[in-house]
């Protein structure tokens, strides 16, 4: 065993022996270097796939690609869609749209339908692939007038519901308002059988009996549905309408 005196009296490390060390403990920095990056670069990695799968299971709103071969819209880019759970299967409750006549309604059905018209550009209506025609309406303040498909589509659910309603709103109708409106309707609901049957909405409805009396049972949902975002269209519409009831610039007849 070695007194204290004789350890003391050991010679230094030599040369080699420190870098032999010193390699060592640089080898030992980089690994742990290394190794800590690695786990960061895992950590982040898992983390992002766990946001990545909350975001997939918990967004609301969203795009859809671009459908292949349909036109092009000036309104496309505002257009995001979202999840839905809304049903009409209760006929005991209404909206602000539906229901027996009101002031209130016709505020509300008002406000929907004022941006129904809007005056597009020559290159909008050439980049939608419009044929241009002579006879086109052109608005007095520029522009072709317009509108988007949901607009007249909205526009024959509010006919249909004029005609519902006609004790209110054709109170005195006559046998030529009755001679025009009775295809006019009927060209509404070719237009609403076309839209319902394009956008195919296969959200699954049930049946249940509300009585044991009742003659045929009433359907019930809990299904949820994609459909459009309607705020943002809306807002792009007021920020492009023009008046329901526009000036145009006629083209004077020859001759």
């Amino acid at each position: 065993m070695h007194s204290k005196n004789n350890i003391e009296s050991l010679p230094f490390l030599g040369d080699f022996d420190e870098a032999e060390l010193r390699q060592n403990k640089n080898a030992s920095t980089k690994i742990t270097t290394w190794t800590k990056l690695y786990l960061l670069f895992l950590h982040v990695l898992i983390v992002s796939l766990i946001w990545c799968l909350y975001r997939r299971g918990t967004a609301s709103v969203f795009r859809l690609p671009t459908t292949d071969g349909a036109t092009w819209s000036p309104a496309q880019d505002v257009l995001e869609y979202e999840i839905n759970n809304e049903h009409t299967t209760n006929h005991d409750f209404y909206s602000k749209y539906s229901g027996p006549p009101s002031d209130e309604q016709d505020v509300a059905w008002d406000a929907l339908m004022r941006p129904v018209y809007f005056n597009a550009s020559l290159d909008e209506v050439l980049r939608a692939e419009e044929t241009i025609t002579d006879d086109m309406a052109e608005v007095a303040e520029g522009g072709y007038l317009a509108n988007m498909a949901v607009y007249h589509e909205l526009h024959c659910v509010r006919q249909l519901r004029f005609w519902l309603y006609k004790d209110r709103y054709y109170p005195s109708l006559t046998d030529a308002q009755n001679a025009y409106q009775v295809p006019h309707l009927d060209h509404c609901l070719e237009t609403l059988r076309q839209a319902v049957q394009c956008h195919a909405n296969t959200a699954l409805y049930t049946f249940y009996w509300d009585e044991p009396t009742d003659m045929k049972p009433l359907t019930k949902s809990n299904s949820r549905s994609v459909c459009a975002k309607w705020g943002p269209l809306e807002e792009w519409a007021y920020s492009r309408m023009v008046s329901t009831s526009p000036e145009y610039n006629r083209k004077q007849s020859e001759g």
